[in-house]
């Protein structure tokens, strides 16, 4: 399944029109990245086109997580066939976020610790850590 108009716009405002993987302005180009592949021919699955299960990358980053399989299932930029996309965390920088359908995201304090807070990119203010996040490379 492909996602839907409304779900790429909404995966395109979570990444704030940053690459997802290297964290770098996407300026032209950007891709939506299935996390959770479809598989061949295709899938029925409607968590395919979650938005939880996209990710918007730049076409090299795009590139890198197609030849890089095993570090990128570490990471999250990939996820199992039999894997729910909003409970298998995304590295960003040095935080681990999973990601929401509604384009938000809960923010892992401490990835070894199961206890996490959750705080959509709403609630985030602009002293958090995102200026950080992004200043920072995979």
């Amino acid at each position: 399944m492909k996602f839907t108009e409304k779900t790429r716009d909404i995966i395109r405002e979570r990444a704030k029109h940053r690459c997802e993987v290297c964290i770098m302005p996407i300026t032209s180009g950007g891709q939506i990245h299935h996390r959770r592949p479809r598989g061949m021919g295709g899938t029925k699955n409607t968590v395919s086109r979650s938005a939880a299960n996209g990710l918007y990358v730049h076409s090299s980053c795009h590139a890198w997580i197609e030849g890089n399989r095993s570090e990128a299932l570490e990471k999250g930029f990939l996820v199992h066939q039999w894997d729910d996309p909003t409970k298998v965390p995304v590295r960003f920088g040095q935080e681990h976020r999973l990601l929401l359908d509604d384009g938000g995201f809960v923010l892992l304090q401490d990835q070894d610790n199961p206890e996490y807070q959750t705080k959509s990119r709403s609630e985030l203010g602009p002293s958090d850590s995102e200026d950080r996040l992004f200043s920072q490379s995979v």
